[in-house]
């Protein structure tokens, strides 16, 4: 039927305030740069629920644990250095001033080692549960992307080399996927929906281990310190749906497993049909933080 009123006199205000505006929108459009038609589809996620730290302000956490891990260990080494050789050419001393002497450089290195270990404490529990999920999108394209190939669901030339990460200025990831056929994209699309869906019914979930966050230099500081929460239980894993497609058989969902593992951490399947299983299952639906709005579309580059 076609518009019924055109608001001209809108369209050219509009038209000549992005005028203005042009060298910043060809700069957008990239109005100028090399032509390779090459169609590219992709995958579009933003979080409705931003609740979670940005990957600077974790780095700044692994930071301040660094910090006070060294704080410790240096200042443990000052102080010997400057007062070991007065310890050892103290003037013979009666039992009991020998003993109160002992005990006084106990309890200094003791509260050294204790703040230091309060303070990193604190600094942990701030973020264990507000992770970025951006900062694990890649390795986890790459695992989903593994297991399809060798479970032969996609074209086996594909590989994680042909997928690209990017954020835009809105908050949006973009994932996509270069130099592949639109049915292998159309099921990698799914699968990665799947895996950023909110845990409800899904068959088989798996575990995302916090430990192998990216950090540059301060990567091992964040290792230990979770490593060893973790193992005294004060650390929660995080659990993703595994892909349906994936999910459809045990053998499929190893092999899924197995790829999360390598490429992103963690790696414990959860079957959600046992009873400890459904009984975990319930526990996280009340717990979920995924909660993703995800789009598939095409583009040309």
């Amino acid at each position: 039927d076609g518009f019924k009123h055109l608001a001209l006199p809108l369209l050219n205000k509009r038209m000549l305030s992005r005028a203005v505006q042009r060298e910043e929108y060809y700069q957008r459009w990239r109005i100028g740069e090399p032509y390779g038609n090459i169609e590219l589809s992709g995958l579009s996620l933003r979080k409705k629920r931003v609740h979670m730290k940005t990957a600077f302000a974790v780095r700044q956490t692994a930071r301040g644990i660094a910090q006070s891990a060294a704080q410790s260990v240096f200042g443990i080494g000052f102080w010997f250095f400057q007062n070991a050789h007065q310890l050892l050419q103290v003037p013979v001393l009666s039992t009991v001033s020998l003993q109160i002497q002992q005990v006084s450089v106990v309890l200094l290195l003791v509260s050294i080692q204790v703040h230091a270990g309060l303070r990193i404490k604190r600094l942990y529990q701030e973020v264990l549960t507000k992770i970025p999920v951006d900062a694990y999108v890649e390795d986890i394209a790459s695992a989903v992307v593994l297991a399809l190939t060798k479970t032969s669901l996609i074209d086996p030339k594909i590989s994680p080399d042909d997928i690209t990460v990017s954020s835009a200025a809105n908050g949006r990831l973009h994932i996509e996927f270069e130099n592949v056929d639109s049915e292998s994209s159309r099921v990698i699309n799914q699968a990665l929906s799947d895996v950023f869906s909110p845990v409800t019914d899904q068959r088989y979930l798996v575990s995302r281990s916090l430990n192998r966050l990216p950090l540059g230099v301060f990567s091992p500081f964040w290792w230990v310190g979770y490593s060893v929460l973790e193992l005294f239980g004060l650390a929660k894993p995080t659990f993703h749906p595994v892909p349906a497609i994936l999910a459809m058989n045990g053998k499929r969902a190893r092999q899924f497993a197995r790829y999360w593992k390598k490429m992103v951490g963690g790696g414990r399947l959860l079957y959600t049909r046992s009873q400890l299983g459904s009984e975990q299952l319930l526990r996280l639906r009340q717990e979920n933080d995924h909660d993703f709005e995800t789009m598939t579309y095409e583009t040309w580059k």
